[in-house]
């Protein structure tokens, strides 16, 4: 709050206008309209900016009793002010204007001075409406750095005292308690860390996580109540709050610790770590993984306790235990290793060989930055020599105003934005290519219907910010000076009208970058008729390599009749070279049917092409032949059994798993004709996990399909055939399972294994179709399992049947 307040007062003392001002208002008018005019923009973004200049006019007409117009034209001078400076801009489309912040945190902290400044009781109903708009939520954090704070800590404490806050309230509510400026009462804050101590204690582990972690994260070093409750957390019945009670401590309040307790509480919890259902379990988009952010926390204030002023062996002894108890993530082992130096150990890191390996094969570790800053003068070199100085010239536009927005929509209309970056480091050439290269991007900037005057204007601007990036040091930002814009629509037809040569074009569609292979192609597209095409193709098609084939085969197969295909199939059958598949793809798309006589173009796809170009014969065959003709499938059987033998291994452990075309070739399989049933569940085991999850999807649609397939796969769920990670996919919602069947398999919920037993929670108990009072009753009874992953699944389930949260 204070750096944006001196930031605020800097810009208004020392003003660096853009544009020439009519007169404005005093400080005191601007500054009130600006905090209007933000409450205004952020709580309605959509509203027009004649609309907002009326509701502050109305604003500042009642505040300082002066005439509507008066005040009028003191909000539209102040917001001509802020625009001048920098603060503020005006959006333009189809007639409709739009005032916005150009930093919307600026906006945010005068939203929140809009705030502090109002009638204690309209500011108390205003942040009322927005404690639970997400939107709000930068609003409220500077608020707490007003004299507001009092006031939000008594509206989040009795949202917190009538129903169960969310992690982001209890966080925000004591990030305000732990500031000077809150003057809750005291037994208003006791009373609000009662219950959020108590919540630690509850029995359902993930309420009691949240809460913990509430309590982790935020510095309650201001709030001397929580050391006795913390005190008191650690003789709880629940074994993460105790580790909740330890962590409070060694972060906050150490003096209440007596080292040797601590130590035991170290080591127990190391063991404990080790054990599958220890770390409450959080839900990521690529499945649950432990948690480990309390434990974390733990380690790093126990061992700053623990190893202070301690001999080096006592503390290669904790050191040690640590790294053999727990596996870190990069984070946790930077913290561990900043720790260490600041206790003067910088060997200690080293003197542990799984944790040295660790660091070394980090991602910053491994990254070469000397490559990098080569690869960036590469990027600024492409984008300086070659596309701006294909527009450069001495008389040109007046310098860009506002950004170069002609220039970015040429990248944009090009694709030079969205092109890979090896597009990017092939564009740099010598001599005639690179005349020929300026060539194509001022004929495809004729084809964009863009000024070559503008562009030319705006290439110089562009080349001198670029240097000034660069010097700074910045050479990665050199997109970041193109604005965003709405490009119009292109007409390649127009390329016919222009003077470029195509045999300069056709030379360009074999450019190594991929990028210019397409304005190339595209270009050549529209200049070339019947006769000269097929020419031209054949050349392309016979001569290229990589994304001259595909272009040369889209260019082909453009063409009405029946040459163009001819010509990709007869390409096909030639001398082997990469890129090959791009023919498969371009026939796919062309929807070229497949017939016997395609057979030996087919074979020699699957098998003598490589992994790529198998999987594009393999999706040629699913897109085109929706038929169970014999010579189709026994050739993709075969293909599937050839590269089970002959694709790569895969790693154990850490590793890249090769390329192979087994999935495609089962998808296809399964698309054109009625797969073994049997052998589809034989492949659900498959080392490679594609191909068993392609096996999966399969699985589960022949049991929506078939009831009789269905009761054969709940035998084989019940009986175990799958891992559990197998199940859970088989327990497809959309799969129509009858009450019996998953009653049947919620028998599982017995089951030694408390994987399997979390797994009926999860999917079975879970499932639409599962009858919801004999769910709830069997999970309830699961609260009571001693695997605490198995009852936070039940907990998690009851609160999502109950609408808790």
């Amino acid at each position: 709050m204070e750096l944006y307040d001196r930031i605020f007062k800097m810009i208004d003392n020392v003003p660096s206008l853009r544009t020439e001002t009519p007169a404005h208002p005093t400080k005191a008018v601007r500054r009130r309209v600006l905090n209007e005019l933000a409450w205004q923009v952020l709580v309605s973004p959509l509203l027009g900016s004649e609309n907002i200049e009326t509701r502050c006019a109305q604003r500042l007409q009642a505040e300082t009793r002066t005439s509507y117009l008066q005040a009028l034209s003191d909000v539209q001078q102040s917001i001509g002010y802020w625009e001048a400076v920098g603060l503020l801009e005006r959006l333009q489309h189809a007639g409709f204007e739009l005032i916005t912040f150009v930093h919307k945190t600026c906006g945010e902290f005068a939203a929140a001075r809009h705030l502090a400044a109002m009638e204690p009781d309209k500011a108390r109903s205003l942040i009322q409406d927005e404690l639970a708009n997400p939107g709000s939520e930068e609003i409220l954090d500077f608020a707490t750095q007003t004299p507001l704070a009092s006031t939000l800590a008594e509206m989040l404490t009795a949202e917190f005292e009538a129903a169960d806050a969310n992690l982001d309230i209890l966080n925000r509510l004591l990030r305000i308690l732990a500031r000077p400026e809150t003057s809750l009462s005291t037994a208003q804050r006791k009373s609000f860390l009662e219950r959020l101590f108590a919540l630690v204690q509850s029995e359902d582990r993930q309420k009691a996580y949240r809460a913990g972690l509430c309590l982790t994260r935020n510095d309650l070093s201001r709030l001397p109540e929580a050391a006795g409750m913390a005190c008191r957390l650690l003789k709880a019945k629940a074994e993460w709050s105790r580790l909740v009670g330890w962590t409070v401590l060694c972060r906050r309040f150490p003096e209440y610790l007596q080292p040797d307790a601590l130590e035991d509480a170290f080591h127990h919890f190391l063991v404990r770590s080790r054990h599958d259902d220890f770390f409450v379990l959080k839900d990521a988009f690529f499945g649950r993984y432990p948690d480990r952010e309390v434990f974390e926390e733990f380690l790093i204030g126990a061992l700053r306790l623990l190893l202070a002023n301690k001999d080096v062996h006592y503390q290669d002894r904790l050191i040690t235990a640590v790294s053999d108890a727990h596996t870190p993530d990069t984070d946790f082992l930077s913290r561990i290793d900043a720790l260490l130096k600041e206790m003067g150990r910088r060997d200690a890191m080293r003197q542990i060989p799984r944790w040295d390996r660790r660091l070394a094969s980090t991602a910053w570790a491994s990254i070469d930055f000397g490559a990098l800053d080569k690869a960036s003068r590469r990027f600024v070199s492409a984008l300086v020599d070659v596309i701006s100085a294909a527009f450069r010239r001495r008389a040109s536009a007046p310098p860009p105003v506002t950004g170069p927005k002609s220039l970015s929509a040429f990248l944009r209309m090009s694709g030079l934005l969205y092109a890979h970056f090896s597009d990017i480091d092939a564009l740099p050439s010598d001599g005639a290519q690179l005349s020929e290269l300026h060539s194509i991007l001022r004929a495809a900037a004729a084809v964009f219907g863009l000024s070559p005057e503008r562009l030319a204007a705006e290439a110089q601007f562009a080349i001198e910010a670029i240097e000034v990036l660069v010097a700074a040091g910045a050479a990665f930002s050199g997109f970041e000076i193109f604005p965003e814009v709405d490009a119009p629509e292109i007409h390649w037809e127009r390329a016919a009208d222009f003077r470029i040569d195509n045999e300069s074009l056709e030379r360009l569609v074999h450019h190594p970058s991929g990028y210019i292979s397409r304005l190339a192609a595209l270009m050549l597209n529209a200049r070339l008729d019947e006769c000269q095409r097929m020419s031209v193709c054949e050349r392309i098609l016979s001569n290229g390599k990589g994304a001259a084939l595909f272009w040369g085969a889209a260019l082909a197969t453009a063409q009405s009749d029946q040459r163009g295909r001819d010509l990709v199939l007869r390409r096909l059958e030639g001398h082997p070279i990469g890129g090959l598949h791009h023919l498969f793809d371009v026939l796919l798309e062309d929807k070229l049917m497949l017939v016997p006589a395609h057979a030996r173009v087919l074979e020699t796809g699957l098998f003598d092409l490589g992994v790529k170009t198998a999987v594009s014969a393999a999706q040629w065959c699913q897109g085109v032949a929706k038929t169970s003709d014999i010579w189709v499938v026994s050739l993709l059987k075969r293909a599937m059994d050839y590269w089970l033998e002959h694709e790569g291994p895969c790693p154990v452990g850490v590793g890249t798993v090769p390329d192979s075309p087994r999935e495609a070739l089962l998808r296809t399989l399964c698309a054109i004709t009625d797969f073994d049933f049997d052998q589809l569940v034989a492949l659900t085991e498959d080392k490679r996990r594609d191909v068993s999850n392609a096996a999966v999807d399969y699985v589960t649609a022949y049991a929506i399909r078939s009831p009789d397939r269905r009761r054969s796969l709940v035998d084989m769920i019940c009986a175990q055939r799958f891992p559990v990670r197998r199940c859970e996919m088989l327990l497809n919602a959309n799969v129509p399972y009858t009450t019996a069947e998953l009653l049947r398999m919620a028998q599982m919920r017995n089951d030694p294994d408390a994987m399997v037993r979390a797994f009926v929670v999860r999917r079975v108990f879970a499932h639409p179709r599962m009858d919801p009072g004999k769910a709830a009753s069997a999970v309830k009874r699961m609260t009571r399992d001693p695997n605490g992953n198995v009852r936070d699944a039940a907990y998690r389930f009851l609160d999502s049947t109950t609408g808790t949260a």
